[in-house]
């Protein structure tokens, strides 16, 4: 068979594993749920954020109080507006460079709303789509975010559908119609990070693969090769177009392979190991501000180019500018919502700090991370003649470096307690703890509204 013959079955591959079900084992579906908690948290604490509120605005959704008591609307613009909340923060997790949660968790719950289901069933309708969206991502041998492609407004469409061919049922011929379809929808682009557009753009993935599903139920057919054809998806968005089009599959193994990793700063996670270098340090030398006459970081070419905001003025320019995230911990000795200010990013200390921070960028790509490099580096050049360095593999937090559970047990508790409905968090709480037990996830949507039993 030629490998044009070959490449041809990629999207009815991936198709007819998604609509084979189930697509858990144990542990992925212990992650997921940890993956879903963690979002549904974060999404939350953005419900506030200026991004969710202007969509709202436009949808004529102004009083939309509590996401997790959703209007009576079209499922596609509720998975929208919980998208862009997820997002609105860049707290939530991610994957392989691509922010997974922030899309399937809203659609999930989205459609949970519109038919009810069991968590079991939720955590794996979230795991085909994880897997649909690391298979395509790992055909790439090239950073798709060094193009100017936002890869979570990318691939994201397509994994949403993925996702949503499990819940409602979708045979292998409508999967790989649907998916197709999802591919014409993808789109967003790195230079809207630190903006509120780059939450939006992945509300957009959202809202996308309910209209390619709809679609696909609605009699639209679309190519039954659109991944993999010289002029489809893959090879539209290759940088190079060093894209592997054809061979086998290894969809069910990419969780095990590539987990989740979750968010210790509610920035950018391209700055995170940097981060990690410049606490380390400071947790060791106890350096005062003062004291330090240069700090050089070196981290990979695409991550200097999403970290492209060096004299930061608003939040979310803040999130992406390594200067900004090396001033705040220094300052701080910690990077949360609270350093996020406004009055805080523009401070006489951070300003100064900001100029003593010279980037560099070094080559190559780390093996398991896609978008980062090898490993980044960090050195505190003080006013003595003095040096402290540090160099950073994997944050903590990482798949392969977990952070206690504490830790994230700490995290969660705190964005729940910073959204609309503060006075429900604990058992909210309660409930996201293991979701795969809950038999009617409506237990856990409607939790904000009053009639709730606990």
């Amino acid at each position: 068979m030629s490998t044009e013959a070959n490449a041809q079955r990629l999207t009815r591959a991936i198709a007819e594993w998604i609509a084979s079900g189930p697509h858990s084992t144990p542990a992925d579906v212990a992650l997921a749920g940890r993956g879903m908690a963690d979002c549904i948290a974060v999404m939350l604490a953005g419900w506030s954020d200026s991004a969710s509120h202007a969509l709202r605005r436009i949808d004529g959704l102004g009083d939309w109080a509590d996401p997790l008591s959703p209007p009576a609307r079209d499922p596609g613009t509720l998975a929208a507006h919980l998208a862009c909340a997820a997002h609105a923060l860049d707290f939530d997790d991610n994957a392989f460079g691509n922010h997974t949660s922030a899309v399937l968790t809203p659609v999930l719950l989205a459609e949970a709303a519109r038919v009810p289901t069991s968590g079991a069933r939720l955590l794996d309708a979230y795991l085909a789509g994880y897997e649909t969206w690391a298979e395509l991502s790992a055909r790439e041998d090239d950073s798709v975010h060094g193009k100017g492609w936002h890869p979570s407004a990318v691939y994201g469409p397509i994994a949403a559908a993925a996702a949503l061919c499990v819940l409602r049922g979708l045979d292998a011929d409508q999967c790989s119609n649907a998916l197709s379809l999802a591919a014409s929808m993808s789109g967003g682009v790195v230079a809207q990070f630190g903006t509120p557009a780059k939450p939006w753009q992945v509300g957009r993935s959202a809202r996308a693969g309910f209209e390619a599903v709809a679609l696909t139920e609605a009699g639209m057919t679309a190519a039954p090769d659109a991944l993999e054809h010289p002029l489809g998806f893959l090879m539209a968005i290759s940088p190079k177009g060093h894209v592997r089009r054809d061979g086998p599959t290894e969809t069910g193994r990419h969780m095990a392979r590539n987990g989740l990793n979750f968010k210790r700063y509610p920035v950018c996670y391209a700055m995170h190991r940097a981060l990690d270098g410049l606490l380390a340090i400071q947790h060791k030398s106890m350096t005062p501000p003062e004291d330090i006459a240069r700090i050089e970081i070196e981290v990979g070419e695409a991550q200097a180019a999403m970290l492209r905001h060096a004299q930061p003025s608003t939040t979310a320019e803040a999130k992406f500018s390594l200067p900004f995230g090396a001033a705040a911990v220094l300052l701080r000795g910690g990077l949360g919502p609270a350093e996020l200010d406004p009055d805080f990013i523009t401070s006489d200390a951070v300003r100064a700090l900001l100029a003593k921070v010279d980037v560099h960028t070094r080559k190559g790509r780390h093996p398991i991370e896609p978008s980062l490099a090898p490993s980044d580096s960090v050195t505190i050049h003080l006013k003595n003649g003095a040096s402290h360095s540090s160099e950073v593999i994997l944050p903590l937090g990482h798949f392969c470096n977990p952070a206690p559970p504490e830790v994230l047990d700490r995290k969660i508790a705190d964005c729940l307690a910073a959204g609309p409905r503060p006075d429900h968090a604990s058992r909210l709480l309660s409930k996201m703890r293991d979701l795969s037990a809950l038999d009617d996830t409506r237990a856990l949507i409607a939790i904000g509204q009053e009639d709730l039993v606990a």
